[in-house]
This record gives C-alpha cells, sequence and structure tokens, in this order.
C-alpha cells in the first residue's frame, strides 16, 4: 500500500511539473507575441509621425503657394456666400470654416464686419489680380522648384509637365506671408474647396442670387402704381455681376497657371488671354448693357465646365 501511495504521489509531482513547465511556455510565448504587436505598433507609430514631419518640411515652391493662396481665397468667398445667402444650415463648423479661410487668405475682418462685405473684399483682390497684364508679377526666386521635381533620366521635366521658363508670373503674391507654406497646407485647403465643389456651391449660389433678384423685382411691382414698359425682372443684378466677375477671373487666373505649369501649352495660353481681355472690357465702367453681362454670363458657365472637364485643377493638384 505505502510503495503505491508513493508512486502515485510521484505521478502527481511529474505531473504538476510537466504542467508547470507548459504554463511558463504558454505565459513565455504570450507575451512573445504582446512584445512583438507592441514593437510593431511602435513602429507604426514612427512611421506615422515621420510621414506627419516630411509632410509638414515639404515646402511649396512659389507658383504653388500662389495657386493655394487663391484656392484658399476661393473657399473663404463661398463659405461666406453659403452663410450671407442661407444655403444650408450654419453651424460653429461652418463659421469656423469661413474663418479659417479668410484668415489664410490673408484678409482680416473688422469688427462687426459682414459676410457680404468680406465677399467683396475677396473679390476686389481677385479682379484687380486679373486684370493685370500677363506675367506681370515678380516670381520669389527662392522658392524654386526643388531637384525632385525633375525627371530620373538626366534632370529635365517631364514633357507633359514642363513649366515654362519665366522669371514672371500672372498670378499674384499670398496676402498672408506665413501661408500657405508647406503640403499640410496645401491637402487641407484642397480638401475643403473639393468639398465645396461637391456640394454644388457655385449652381446653389447663382440660384439663390437670381431667385432674390425676381423677389425684389416682384416687391418693386407691387409697390409700384404704374405700369413699366420694360421688364428687369432678367437683367442681373450687382451680386450676380460680382458674382460672374468673380468666376471669370478665377478662369482667367487658372488658365495662367496651367500654363505656367506647361498643362495642356497653346490651350492655355488662348484661354488665358481670352478671359484677360473679356475681364478689361467687361469690369470696364463703359460697360453698362445687361445683354452683355448676361451673354458672357453664359460664356462664363461654358467655361468653368471646360476647366473641369479637362481636369486642369486635378492635373495642377498631381504636380504637387
Amino acid at each position: 500500500m505505502e510503495t503505491q501511495l508513493r508512486r502515485r504521489e510521484q505521478e502527481f509531482a511529474s505531473r504538476r511539473e510537466l504542467l508547470s513547465a507548459q504554463l511558463e511556455a504558454a505565459i513565455f510565448s504570450a507575451n512573445e507575441r504582446d512584445n512583438e504587436a507592441l514593437m510593431r505598433n511602435q513602429e507604426a507609430r514612427k512611421e506615422v509621425r515621420a510621414a506627419k514631419r516630411a509632410a509638414a518640411d515639404y515646402v511649396l515652391n512659389d507658383a504653388q503657394r500662389r495657386e493655394f493662396s487663391l484656392k484658399a481665397g476661393w473657399c473663404a468667398r463661398y463659405y461666406h456666400l453659403f452663410i450671407a445667402l442661407g444655403l444650408g444650415p450654419v453651424d460653429e463648423d461652418v463659421r469656423e470654416e469661413a474663418s479659417v479661410w479668410t484668415e489664410s487668405f490673408g484678409i482680416t475682418p473688422g469688427e462687426g464686419e459682414t459676410h457680404e462685405s468680406i465677399v467683396k473684399r475677396i473679390d476686389a483682390v481677385f479682379v484687380e489680380a486679373a486684370k493685370r497684364p500677363v506675367a506681370s508679377y515678380e516670381v520669389e526666386t527662392s522658392l524654386v522648384p526643388s531637384p525632385s521635381d525633375l525627371d530620373d533620366d538626366g534632370g529635365e521635366p517631364a514633357p507633359e509637365s514642363e513649366p515654362v521658363d519665366s522669371a514672371k508670373t500672372s498670378l499674384p503674391t499670398s496676402l498672408n506671408p506665413s501661408w500657405p507654406t508647406n503640403f499640410r497646407h496645401a491637402v487641407s485647403v484642397e480638401i475643403a474647396m473639393r468639398h465645396l465643389v461637391a456640394a454644388r456651391i457655385e449652381q446653389r449660389v447663382v440660384v439663390a442670387l437670381a431667385d432674390t433678384r425676381r423677389a425684389n423685382v416682384l416687391a418693386r411691382l407691387r409697390r409700384s402704381t404704374t405700369t413699366s414698359s420694360t421688364d428687369d425682372s432678367s437683367a442681373l443684378s450687382d451680386d450676380e455681376m460680382n458674382e460672374f466677375h468673380f468666376r471669370r477671373a478665377w478662369l482667367r487666373l487658372m488658365w495662367a497657371r496651367a500654363r505656367e505649369a506647361g498643362i495642356d501649352l497653346g490651350i492655355a495660353d488662348e484661354r488665358e488671354d481670352h478671359w484677360l481681355a473679356r475681364m478689361k472690357v467687361m469690369t470696364s465702367p463703359e460697360m453698362k448693357d445687361p445683354s452683355h453681362f448676361k451673354r458672357d454670363a453664359l460664356a462664363i458657365d461654358k467655361g468653368l465646365k471646360e476647366l473641369r472637364s479637362t481636369l486642369v485643377e486635378s492635373r495642377l493638384w498631381r504636380q504637387v
């Protein structure tokens, strides 16, 4: 009996040692897996931080800074119009977007300044720049394209994006000397702009301005005691004309940027010259015939469709 008990005790002891060894091995294996997962997580975090630093350190060249400054002005303008015209719910996020892009563009609103007056200040910058002669601005030579902009075969730019060799530009400098400077700024304004385009902000602004004009005409007709032989309900309002002045300026400046970036050379030259000429004619004090403004509005609409259908803005973005 004692012999059997000792044998069982030995068997139990052996099993305990075996189970203890297996448990230790399992714990060690689990710890190893946890350590590997932790190391992979740390490596991934390092890569993300490195990517963010690289994006922040990617300095835009002079032409890119001018382009994205204009896009910031575009975003600021349409966010303010969104609020002023009541095109949708206005929450803190919308107001913040309007404020951010206004500041980025380089305009500081005065105390109590309305959204409409801010839009007019932005318009003035664009229209004035779009009326300037071709390549009338000095290029900042300290912000030239880096060698990484060249192809891998010997230092010449790729044929489809060969920039025009010029010490001048048609694009105005940024009103904000500290914005934009890097790739992160470029990404943020590109996202905001694409969001507004996807929301069809331009079309909604035109519809809202036309509705306001028709409502004002009907109100005047109700108050009038005499009948008028002329119908001014089809004549564009001042706000509508300002809208198309801005769009015309945008067309001129974007085609100028395309020309300088080597996109669709020949076509871009012709389009820049065309919209520059139209800019001078349509903003002239002598231009008062409403029919000219209506025809020009249709031409501008076609021009914007051409700009988008040829993917000029997208192709500019791919060069960044």
